[in-house]
């Protein structure tokens, strides 16, 4: 029987099959390259492909190109803000840092505005102006909050940051619709909480601007640029784009604007005038509507659309305020006239 089975076992028969290299008589490998369909690149090829992926460009929004992980990126503002102000990664530390630097800038800037606004009326008083005068009011309250903007400015450089970083830009068609939502929401809500006050008989305190404002109603309409330009922008900085932003990097929105908004409503204290249980009701009113600059700032993202809304709030409350003292009978002013702006919670 023979033992050939239709295969040869010799090595070097050509049986169509290339298993190995195949070298012509050119001496060419004729394999595939590895890294032109699916091989190894790391051997051998030095090639330009034309498919390799473009590296990232660290030019882009949000990061540094010389810096590392622990960058702080560029904040956006607006309602479709891509990187929300408390998104940067400037924050360091947990909840409980976040509450103590937010009072700690909030110490800062009332120690700052009492300084200033002394250094202002004390110029204002040795160029012959009245201290109950309509012009020491407005330079006072000016340099009032100048200190709250300082504040912001040195407690932003501490940290590294653009003051852009908390938001600012100039409002397109939706936040202005959202400035036009924000004032009804705030004023609304601050009517409802007075009145809710008057019928519990909760007596608030009385504004120290009001009490000025008596003898001499007119000074009232003179706060309102002073409100639009200067009381606004400054106190929504402080409060919104620097404590409610603190605290929003460690915790939720709810926390953020809650905490906030008791940090906001008391600080006004300082411009109470009254009994403890008076100062206590002025500051549960001023809280509600301190609620709505929050919760305006977490939707919008944007300070300049705060500054406006509290600006225009603080403005149609002393049209209210002048309205009262000067459509209120005689027989009830001043008395009268100041309880319709205290229950409206006059905000400075």
């Amino acid at each position: 029987m023979s033992d050939d089975d239709g295969f040869d076992d010799r090595d070097d028969r050509d049986d169509g099959f290339e298993w190995g290299t195949n070298e012509d008589e050119s001496g060419r490998d004729d394999r595939v390259e590895r890294g032109q369909w699916g091989g190894d690149e790391s051997r051998g090829s030095e090639r330009d492909d034309a498919f390799e992926r473009a590296p990232p460009d660290p030019t882009a929004r949000g990061e540094d190109p010389e810096a590392g992980d622990d960058a702080i990126r560029t904040a956006d503002a607006g309602i479709d803000a891509a990187v929300a102000p408390w998104e940067t990664g400037a924050g360091k530390g947990g909840l409980l840092r976040a509450v103590l630097e937010s009072v700690g800038v909030i110490a800062a800037a009332l120690v700052l505005a009492l300084g200033l606004a002394l250094v202002a009326g004390v110029a204002m008083l040795f160029a012959g102006f009245e201290f109950t005068s309509a012009p020491v009011l407005v330079v006072s309250l000016v340099g009032t909050q100048s200190g709250f903007v300082v504040a912001v400015l040195l407690f932003m450089r501490w940290r590294g940051e653009p003051l852009s970083n908390v938001g600012l830009a100039v409002p397109g068609v939706k936040s202005t619709v959202l400035v036009a939502l924000g004032l009804v929401a705030t004023l609304a809500t601050s009517l409802t909480v007075s009145i809710g006050a008057q019928l519990l008989n909760l007596q608030p305190a009385e504004n120290a601007t009001t009490a000025q404002a008596q003898g001499d109603p007119t000074q009232l309409l003179l706060l309102i640029p002073v409100m639009l330009l200067v009381v606004g922008p400054a106190e929504e900085l402080l409060f919104r784009g620097v404590v409610q932003r603190r605290i929003r990097e460690r915790a939720s929105a709810p926390v953020a604007i809650v905490l906030g908004g008791a940090l906001f409503a008391s600080v006004h204290f300082v411009a109470l005038v009254g009994d403890l249980s008076a100062i206590a009701t002025t500051i549960g009113i001023l809280f509600f509507p301190s609620l709505v600059f929050g919760a305006l700032y977490e939707y919008g993202k944007n300070v300049v659309v705060n500054a406006l809304v509290h600006g225009l709030y603080n403005s149609v409350l002393l049209l209210i305020a002048y309205a009262a003292f000067r459509l209120a009978p005689e027989s009830a002013q001043p008395e009268g006239a100041a309880a319709v702006v205290d229950a409206l919670a006059v905000v400075l």
